[in-house]
């Protein structure tokens, strides 16, 4: 929970530059929070269905290709040599047919279908904690900070107020520098994967 905290508090910090800029063009806060947000919301949403059928493919096809990857590798001199030829490559190939045809076996490769299931359930529900959290933060963030300027004695509140306001600008600035630099370097890395023909550029 902490993390989430922390996470959705620089999450909050990062957008919060791009809600002033929205409030700046006479947009009300309320509205710029709620354009932010659809926005964080349709990239993340576009990243699920950028990532998701890419690693079903390749698990799916990993799964398929095992069987021969393992019927190559015991066929390989090296191997006979360092296991002799007592080993069955046919036998080992059908243990692994049987093997991999079993639902049960695949659900215990991944720690059994309670854990997958119960991995699941934090990973959807974190997020939905940090997108929470962060609606929050990002509505109420001037209010905190009032809040906390409260408690600061009068004769140093000035300097207080001076302090938090340039390291809220940091933050939100790094944050927003990182976001620039890595939406950029997608986009060509994007750009350049397309041309030379890799698969799942989007993904990648």
């Amino acid at each position: 929970v902490v993390i989430c905290i922390l996470a959705s508090l620089f999450l909050a910090l990062g957008l919060d530059p791009l809600v002033r800029w929205l409030t700046r063009r006479r947009i009300p806060r309320g509205w710029s929070i709620v354009i932010v947000f659809a926005m964080v919301i349709a990239f993340g949403v576009l990243v699920l269905f950028l990532v998701v059928p890419a690693v079903i493919d390749q698990t799916t096809e990993l799964l398929q290709n095992l069987p021969v990857a393992v019927k190559n590798i015991t066929e390989q001199s090296w191997f006979t040599e360092v296991f002799g030829s007592s080993v069955d490559g046919k036998k080992l190939l059908s243990d692994l047919n049987t093997f991999l045809s079993d639902p049960n076996n695949l659900a215990a490769l991944g720690g059994g279908v309670l854990k997958i299931g119960v991995a699941l359930i934090n990973g959807v529900s974190g997020g939905i904690l940090v997108l929470v959290l962060t609606l929050f933060f990002l509505g109420s963030l001037d209010a905190v900070k009032n809040s906390f300027y409260v408690l600061v004695p009068a004769s140093r509140r000035a300097g207080v107020v001076s302090i938090t306001d340039q390291i809220v600008r940091s933050i939100g600035k790094y944050v927003s520098g990182q976001v620039i630099l890595a939406g950029t370097n997608g986009v060509f890395g994007f750009i350049a994967m397309v041309i030379i023909g890799v698969p799942y550029a989007g993904a990648l």
